[in-house]
């Protein structure tokens, strides 16, 4: 397949009439074509040497991609002919390679006639430098508002994602950003503020809100911490002691209000606001209340909760030891086999010491002895180590309250960051 050129037919001229006897004015001659239209298969254009462009950055190539495939290719790329019967893209570059993307994708045929632009190879240079000058990107708050247009035309997130070629992520930000007061979007081409306090102010939908925050802070104090900071002061962040142990979702099923911050990183519950805390006390004492009567089965005297708790209402209570049952046979002689090898493992310790001491390294033998000694000190102590968290294991589990001790006192519960912990109380 070649190149076919689109060159507008010429209309057939009638004989013009002479008018008062004056001669017809002379046609002149057409210049020379300087370019021309030409439709070329895909598999016939190469990047040109003559493109001055010399970096190129993979990123954005498959949005790019995403863009030519859903709204075509919008600029032709300037091309020059070659001898070998292909064309040499000396702009469009970028283009060029989303649509090899499109083709490795399996979305378009190497074959697909692409819109160019034909340039005699005399001004290929000066065709791209002309192209690659005097760019200017879109400002962030143009794009913004663009994807808002497309929502309120109908399109959705997923399909605006695919279009573009971005995440569906990506498209919320922005758009989540486009919703801000009109004021901090003018203030964001102005230069007036930065990306940062625009994600903080996108806490809130209030646009009445978002500007009594920004005009009630000192022109100095206007960083986003303290944007966020005001914003969600009176909420329970998602990583709070109390959200943890009662479950972001289990607070959302019963009709709890999340704020999620879309500009903060992964799965951060810290970005996560629950605006009713005291919906959220009263989950966490419903759990608690749950959890004690099965604790108050066990045998327990009594069973109190609280869901906040300080040293100072702690003090009323006062923990009681527990008793060490007997062992099982099999305990006993697990406890007796890992004291028997501490003992052995705290000799050879002792008899690496004193052989370190006593066979001190000459300078001629250097410190390839020493330092021989110290990795088998380090062995040893490891070891050790190890062996002294089993056996406190072994005896902690021999550690029980006796049915008199449940009945004479109680448990206290109290929320955590994920779970109710039980205490003796006297």
């Amino acid at each position: 397949m070649t190149a076919v050129a689109e060159t507008p037919v010429a209309a057939r001229g009638k004989t013009r009439r002479k008018l008062n006897g004056a001669k017809p004015p002379k046609t002149p001659k057409a210049a020379k074509p300087t370019a021309r239209d030409v439709r070329v298969p895909l598999h016939l254009l190469v990047l040109s040497e003559a493109n001055v462009r010399r970096v190129f950055h993979e990123d954005g190539i498959a949005e790019l991609a995403a863009l030519i495939a859903s709204q075509g290719l919008l600029q032709r790329l300037s091309v020059v002919a070659r001898a070998d019967g292909r064309f040499a893209v000396v702009a469009g570059g970028r283009r060029l390679r989303a649509m090899h993307q499109l083709v490795a994708d399996g979305k378009w045929s190497a074959s697909q006639p692409v819109e160019c632009k034909l340039y005699d190879d005399a001004r290929a240079a000066e065709v791209s430098l002309a192209e690659n000058s005097g760019r200017e990107a879109m400002h962030p708050a143009d794009e913004m508002e663009a994807f808002r247009k497309l929502v309120e035309q109908g399109l959705t997130v997923a399909q605006i994602a695919g279009r573009f070629g971005v995440s569906a992520l990506t498209v919320e930000r922005r758009l989540r950003l486009a919703r801000l007061a009109p004021r901090f979007l003018a203030m964001y081409r102005a230069d007036e503020i930065q990306p940062d306090q625009l994600q903080a102010l996108a806490l809130i939908e209030e646009h009445a809100a978002q500007e009594a925050v920004w005009d009630g802070l000192p022109a100095y104090d206007h960083d986003a911490w303290t944007i966020r900071r005001l914003l969600t002061e009176q909420s329970c962040a998602g990583d709070s002691r109390l959200a943890r142990f009662v479950g972001i979702e289990a607070y959302e099923a019963r009709g709890g209000t999340v704020r999620r911050d879309l500009f903060a990183d992964g799965d951060d519950a810290g970005s996560v606001y629950l605006d009713d805390p005291v919906l959220l006390q009263t989950l966490a004492l419903e759990k608690l209340r749950a959890l004690a009567e099965e604790v108050r089965a066990e045998g327990w005297g009594w069973v109190d909760c609280l869901t906040e708790g300080d040293s100072l209402a702690l003090r009323r209570y006062q923990v009681e030891p527990q008793d060490e049952r007997v062992p099982t046979p099999e305990e006993a002689q697990a406890i007796e086999a890992l004291e028997a090898e501490r003992e052995r493992l705290s000799k050879a310790y002792d008899r690496n010491e004193d052989r370190r001491n006593e066979d001190e390294p000459s300078e001629e033998k250097g410190s390839s002895e020493s330092d021989d000694y110290e990795a088998e000190e380090e062995r040893l102590s490891t070891a050790l180590d190890d062996l002294e968290d089993k056996l406190d294991a072994a005896r902690a589990a021999l550690q029980a309250w006796t049915p008199e001790q449940m009945a004479r006192t109680g448990a206290l519960l109290a929320s955590t960051t994920w779970d109710a912990r039980a205490s003796i109380g006297a």
